[in-house]
């Protein structure tokens, strides 16, 4: 049996990693404007922020696979994986409403941070695209130009 402690203790894990996922969002949104605005020393602390909240979402991510295994065995549970929506659907009639809930707001802002956090990020993809190759066509032009400029003068 689940205890409530043992719910709490998934609650608060999640509510960390939502507040991890705001974090990540934001500093996708940094990213964005250093990207944007062509300042790379932002650009470089955005990305060591990046790096750090990942390490972050990491942890709470094993943390949370490692609570639902334990859950799992605790209630002889049969999910293929410890994926929180197939447990609260299976634990459901056994859990207090309340918390069932909770999960599930918890849950449901954690899919929609994330969704759009792959958004920001396929934006900056195409940004970083665009810009390599603007930084390509630029030097293309001055290495033609300096070689055209070469040919002229032998001429």
């Amino acid at each position: 049996m689940i205890s409530k402690m043992d719910i709490k203790e998934l609650l608060i894990s999640l509510k960390r990693q939502e507040e991890n996922l705001t974090h990540l969002l934001q500093a996708a949104k940094n990213k964005q404007r250093a990207i944007v605005e062509n300042k790379l020393q932002k650009l470089e602390e955005v990305i060591s922020e990046e790096e750090r909240i990942i390490n972050g979402i990491a942890f709470q991510e094993k943390h949370r696979i490692e609570m639902l295994n334990e859950f799992i065995v605790k209630l002889n549970l049969e999910l293929k994986r410890p994926n929180l929506s197939d447990f609260l659907a299976e634990i459901k009639p056994r859990l207090d409403p309340k918390f069932y809930d909770e999960l599930i707001r918890i849950r449901t802002e954690i899919v929609k941070i994330t969704g759009e956090i792959n958004k920001i990020n396929a934006q900056n993809k195409i940004l970083i695209a665009q810009s390599i190759s603007f930084i390509k066509k630029t030097i293309t032009s001055l290495v033609d130009t300096k070689r055209n400029s070469l040919i002229d003068r032998r001429i």
